[in-house]
């Protein structure tokens, strides 16, 4: 079996799981039905690019591949924001995107400007998405690490570090040194 047939069938699965978390998002978070149809619609695109490389398999369609030949996902930690679950689930259905275009330019010619398309409307959808999501401004401000949060209250610091802060203060003036060290422990 033709390896690079394992490789497609495997960026298939990485598009669609990615588009069905941001359309899930778009539908039941942020309440977006437009943007959940043009998710769903570019998810639906998929079968026809799927199709498309079937037919173009010299042995037979899909009998020449085989999901028990794609290796396991590794699991994946970390996520602990809508900001950070939407960002992942698009950069893996863009990456894999791409993967299948430039596959598709040896077996399936066919759908070469169709995957390049599907890649530059997921990158629209994914801003379109995440520009809904609560705290948009802020996660991004602490993905390129320009926010630089002070407080006095720990619990305050600690949401701002599980977001993403690479740098906090604590910072109160008005406590003893005793319970400013509490705080710290």
């Amino acid at each position: 079996m033709n390896k690079d047939f394992s490789f497609i069938d495997a960026n298939i699965a990485r598009v669609r799981e990615g588009i069905r978390v941001i359309e899930n998002v778009a539908r039941f978070v942020i309440r977006h039905e437009r943007y959940a149809t043009d998710l769903r619609i570019l998810r639906h695109e998929l079968e026809f690019v799927e199709k498309s490389f079937g037919s173009s398999l010299v042995i037979g369609g899909r009998q020449g591949r085989h999901a028990d030949t794609i290796p396991p996902k590794t699991t994946e930690d970390g996520r602990k924001s809508l900001f950070a679950i939407v960002r992942a689930n698009a950069n893996r259905a863009t990456e894999a995107l791409r993967s299948l275009e430039e596959f598709s330019r040896i077996y399936a010619p066919d759908v070469t400007l169709r995957s390049e398309d599907m890649r530059y409307r997921m990158y629209t959808l994914e801003y379109r998405v995440m520009t809904q999501l609560p705290h948009y401004w802020l996660e991004r401000y602490f993905e390129e690490g320009i926010v630089y949060p002070l407080s006095d209250s720990v619990d305050e610091l600690m949401w701002f570090v599980e977001r993403g802060a690479k740098i906090i203060q604590l910072r109160d003036k008005t406590s003893s040194q005793e319970i400013i060290f509490d705080k710290t422990k």
